[in-house]
């Protein structure tokens, strides 16, 4: 369009058109390009995304029924995963499964000893019982109570074996709450014998009012632990310490005897299983499972135990969570 000028005025304007027609066939025929190209696009993006899909999920498909296999009691080989984080999955998983096995096959085999070793140390130490009535000889009542004193040792080790056996398979426990005072009352009532025999005293000092979360049963077995090993070690004459309390969101527990305490190479060894000191009345040695049956019972409840040098002697301290 062109304006038309008169005198220097606008008076009118000049236009030039052309029909669509001509260019209407080019419009279509982009609109049919636009529309293939999209689809073709679309269509790959789908093929892409199966085929991706596919070789995602085909290695995990393989890694679950292969899981599924081993939880039943199967024995299958690990399937190829190729090279991939998947495939280093599965090694993990397989190298795990491996231990596991090992582990649970010496568990089943000590827990099988364990139980079958039962029945010949009873005969023994009823047969040692019978001969004791017929036997006058001073040699030969002092080698009845060998056979006395170490049947009687075999039989708590196997107890001691069986009992942290037990344990160790256990994964939840039934948490409770209750009162502490009768709680350790309880406790410290069933060692009055032995602390006499040992000539020691025990000092409780528990928070009034105070109350514990946690299995009952087995927090009374760690408590009573701690206690034997405190009086086997405490001096003739001496005091042995319990106290309890809570601590923010804890409720500690300690009990600390006036002995020698830990040597420092036995520091790194003390919760090993089978580990133990010579005691100080005659050198003879417990069944070295004690402590690690305290910090099984305390990796139940999410608790802690820890072991630290007291002026004189040692301190066991055990804390165990607040809230069942």
């Amino acid at each position: 369009a062109a304006p038309i000028l008169r005198n220097g005025e606008v008076c009118g304007v000049v236009s030039v058109g052309k029909p669509t027609n001509s260019i209407s066939f080019l419009i279509a025929i982009a609109q049919k390009r636009f529309v293939l190209s999209l689809g073709l696009i679309a269509l790959t993006a789908i093929v892409l995304g199966v085929g991706l899909s596919f070789w995602i999920a085909r290695p995990v498909r393989k890694l679950t029924d292969y899981a599924s296999a081993i939880r039943s009691g199967g024995q299958e080989r690990l399937p190829y995963l190729g090279k991939s984080e998947i495939g280093q999955l599965g090694a993990a998983l397989e190298e795990m499964q491996n231990r596991l096995e090992g582990k649970n096959y010496i568990e089943d085999y000590v827990r099988a000893l364990t139980h079958e070793l039962k029945s010949p140390i009873t005969a023994i130490r009823g047969a040692g019982e019978i001969l004791r009535d017929h036997v006058g000889d001073a040699d030969a009542a002092r080698f009845l109570d060998n056979i006395d004193t170490e049947t009687a040792r075999m039989h708590k080790l196997v107890d001691r074996m069986l009992q942290l056996s037990r344990l160790e398979n256990v994964r939840h426990i039934n948490k409770t709450r209750f009162q502490a005072e009768p709680f350790f009352r309880a406790l410290t009532g069933s060692f009055q014998t032995r602390l006499a025999a040992r000539n020691v005293s025990l000092e409780a000092d528990i928070q009034p009012g105070m109350q514990l979360d946690g299995d009952e049963f087995l927090l009374g077995q760690a408590v009573s632990n701690l206690l034997a090993n405190a009086i086997d070690f405490a001096p003739s004459g001496s005091v042995i310490s319990l106290s309890a309390c809570r601590n923010g969101s804890e409720s500690v527990i300690r009990v600390r005897d006036r002995g020698d305490g830990v040597p420092e190479f036995a520091k790194a060894k003390v919760f090993d299983k089978f580990f133990s000191l010579s005691r100080p009345d005659g050198g003879k040695k417990s069944t070295g499972l004690g402590l690690p049956f305290v910090a099984e019972v305390m990796a139940l409840h999410g608790g802690s135990i820890a072991l630290h040098d007291a002026v004189p002697g040692l301190e066991a301290v055990i804390a165990v969570p607040i809230g069942a």
